[in-house]
């Protein structure tokens, strides 16, 4: 990834996480989704999309999102914790 790519990931994600923090949920949404489109890679922008959606009801969306946010971060003991919630919420075995 170029560095301006890797500037304007975090610049989205930044904005996003100020939204978030600020309870506008859909510009989190709009921001974090930009974030991710110049790098799929980021384990925080994952993280809170993953966060966002499950808060919303949407357990698959979430349920993804954090499981490729732990593939970039494994050592990330706050998003097991989510994905074991997440798993919860959905009910039935994930083995």
């Amino acid at each position: 990834m170029s560095n301006e790519h890797f500037k304007m990931a975090e610049l989205h994600r930044e904005r996003g996480k100020r939204h978030y923090q600020d309870g506008k949920i859909q510009e989190a949404v709009q921001e974090l989704t930009e974030s991710y489109k110049f790098d799929p890679r980021d384990a925080e922008t994952l993280y809170l999309l993953a966060e966002i959606y499950g808060a919303a009801g949407f357990l698959d969306p979430a349920v993804d999102f954090i499981q490729r946010s732990l593939r970039e971060n494994f050592s990330n003991m706050p998003g097991w914790l989510m994905l074991a919630n997440l798993y919860a919420q959905k009910g039935g075995a994930y083995l």
